[in-house]
């Protein structure tokens, strides 16, 4: 029998003439999918999945090790040694312990700002972390009554992406700040909670992780 293939792994059956071959994949990249206000993973409306948590399914299914998490797992405290703390960052700081040396952070509404504070908390506390993507869809700042846009780029971002909708109501987005080589603004002729949706965010996104973040 010859060796195994690095990275998988050899299995023989009771009967002489079986064996199969059980691949284990390495990640070198983890994908933080983060939703708006009240939205937690799994959560559906009218029966389909969030806009958001369908990005998150498509990137799954196309070999991502993806993690979803409502807005709230991402600290936005006044005290600066605790923005971006919590489960999200809690599950970024275990990834680069086991090796993977990228992450791509994007979120909705509420997510976009929590997207801003676990980006600030990664690039000050990971030296070995890149940030090879970041999206905002939809981004306004937490805590926020009055929905006013979150304008800031995610720290340490190599490209940025912001989809902000042209139409006026409670909560409202805008255009990201940031140099026009690595920072996209786009926006779209939607309303706030439908922007998720849009075929444009949605391929615009995945596609860029693949371009931006490469290997998976």
């Amino acid at each position: 029998m010859p060796p195994p293939k690095p990275g998988s792994c050899s299995v023989i059956r009771s009967t002489p003439l079986a064996q199969d071959t059980v691949t284990f994949h390495v990640f070198k990249s983890v994908v933080v999918v983060i939703a708006g206000k009240g939205d937690k993973p799994g959560v559906s409306k009218n029966g389909a999945p969030l806009g958001i948590w369908q990005i998150a399914s498509s990137l799954y299914d196309k070999g991502y090790d993806v993690f979803e998490f409502a807005e709230k797992a991402v600290s936005n405290e006044k005290d600066p040694t605790k923005i971006g703390t919590g489960i999200a960052f809690d599950t970024v700081l275990m990834a680069e312990q086991r090796g993977v040396t990228n992450v791509v952070v994007f979120g909705h509404s509420y997510g976009g700002d929590a997207t801003y504070d676990l980006t600030t908390k990664i690039s000050s506390s990971l030296v070995t972390m890149t940030i090879p993507f970041t999206a905002y869809i939809g981004a306004v700042a937490r805590p926020n009554l009055l929905g006013n846009p979150q304008r800031n780029r995610p720290p340490g971002s190599l490209y940025h992406v912001n989809f902000y909708e042209q139409r006026s109501g409670i909560f409202k987005s805008a255009a990201t700040d940031g140099p026009a080589s690595t920072t996209v603004n786009q926006q779209l002729d939607v309303g706030h909670f439908v922007i998720p949706y849009d075929s444009t965010v949605q391929s615009t996104i995945i596609n860029g992780i693949f371009v931006k973040a490469g290997v998976r």
